[in-house]
């Protein structure tokens, strides 16, 4: 899966951190989920009026559904990226895609960034949750950090 042209498809626009979301290979099933983007809320509501909102009883049960569906499908992300890191000939590549992801949407720690260019927060929210599941079961005190990769994340980040 890793040798697919399209899991690290070459970044020709200006929009690269949501170019890779959309043509990379594992771009839609990470971004599975309710668009949260603050373009979609005005076009939701040509759709559905003011008055139509649910009591809250049942906001909580059709909120519930989602979040299982949601945590499923993490879960099932996990699972799949578990196995491409944990397989050595696919770690390096997988790695590669997880790198270029980040560095194409750091913009989105500004305070005004431009959303348009950025992968939609619903798949960074995933990638994250995924991310984060990874890395729950490490442990620290079997981390062994390289005083080469401590330098150039300190000139990285004095360059900031």
């Amino acid at each position: 899966m890793v040798e697919r042209a399209d899991f690290l498809p070459e970044l020709v626009t200006g929009i690269a951190g949501r170019e890779i979301a959309h043509l990379s290979y594992l771009g839609p099933f990470i971004s599975y989920g309710i668009p949260c983007d603050e373009f979609v809320t005005p076009l939701a509501s040509k759709f559905f009026g003011d008055n139509e909102t649910p009591k809250a009883e049942a906001l909580n049960m059709m909120y519930e559904s989602y979040r299982r569906r949601f945590e499923t499908t993490r879960s099932l992300m996990h699972q799949i990226v578990h196995q491409l890191v944990a397989n050595p000939s696919s770690r390096g590549r997988c790695l590669d895609y997880f790198a270029v992801v980040i560095k194409q949407n750091e913009k989105r720690a500004q305070m005004r960034a431009d959303f348009a260019t950025l992968a939609s927060h619903t798949f960074m929210v995933n990638l994250m949750c995924v991310m984060f599941e990874l890395s729950s079961k490490i442990d620290i005190s079997k981390v062994r950090v390289c005083l080469s990769v401590l330098v150039k994340m300190l000139v990285w980040w004095d360059s900031v």
